[in-house]
């Protein structure tokens, strides 16, 4: 399913914290500072930023120039390995297509084939952040970055950058759409819809009628106007 947010900020919180909500109920910890997430040291400063908000210890892993700046799977692995040794548990990796500084692209298939092997037990919540470079999968000869998308929960890109969408406009899709759902229900009365069918609307974001879906709840698609006034790469 998909949700629009208003930015790639915005999106990150909202996985980080569906990440931390699946690790609590999975897990049976409580403590939320026991629960660790991880980024490159090039991808965006928002990942830091929303694993502070949602009481959770981020790493940021060194890159390298030799591997054009791309985090790899090896040294993500070490590092979760080192962490679960210490007893702390790995509940969410950010892959990112198009890194802010250096357009970096990590390998997301290797990254999440290592990820879903090593740590097969563990609640790790794998979100690709495209904000800036993910409309390139339009373009044919640039899908081979995308190969993989398939085994992550989330993705996440702004069509306000580079298709000249309105800002704001962040289209984030995830594998389970139930488990924004689950996060932010908090069974308001005057939220409660009788249609069996559409409950509508649906929580899944953070504020009260954050349930903008990517799609009419009829199934029909969602109009979007677009605009020439589309926003820079640095803008998350």
């Amino acid at each position: 399913g998909g949700v629009i947010q208003q930015t790639a900020s915005d999106s990150m919180l909202v996985v980080i914290m569906a990440a931390r909500h699946r690790a609590v109920a999975q897990t049976g910890e409580t403590d939320t500072r026991q629960f660790v997430a991880y980024a490159s040291d090039q991808a965006h400063s928002s990942i830091i930023k929303e694993a502070k908000c949602a009481g959770v210890q981020v790493r940021s892993i060194k890159t390298s120039r030799e591997h054009s700046y791309a985090l790899q799977p090896t040294d993500l692995i070490a590092q979760m390995r080192k962490d679960t040794q210490d007893g702390l548990i790995p509940i969410f990796v950010c892959g990112t297509i198009g890194t802010t500084s250096t357009t970096a692209v990590d390998p997301i298939q290797s990254l999440a084939e290592s990820v879903r092997c090593e740590f097969a037990g563990l609640p790790v919540w794998l979100h690709v952040d495209a904000a800036y470079a993910g409309t390139a999968a339009l373009v044919a000869e640039c899908r081979h970055h995308f190969k993989g998308l398939e085994l992550w929960d989330s993705f996440n890109f702004n069509p306000h950058k580079m298709m000249m969408i309105s800002f704001d406009f962040s289209a984030l899709y995830v594998q389970e759409r139930s488990a924004l759902i689950d996060l932010f229900s908090v069974g308001e009365e005057c939220l409660r819809n009788k249609s069996a069918n559409h409950p509508y609307p649906q929580p899944t974001s953070l504020p009260l009628c954050g349930c903008n879906p990517l799609a009419h709840p009829s199934g029909r698609p969602r109009a979007v106007r677009s605009s020439t006034t589309g926003s820079g790469r640095g803008q998350q």
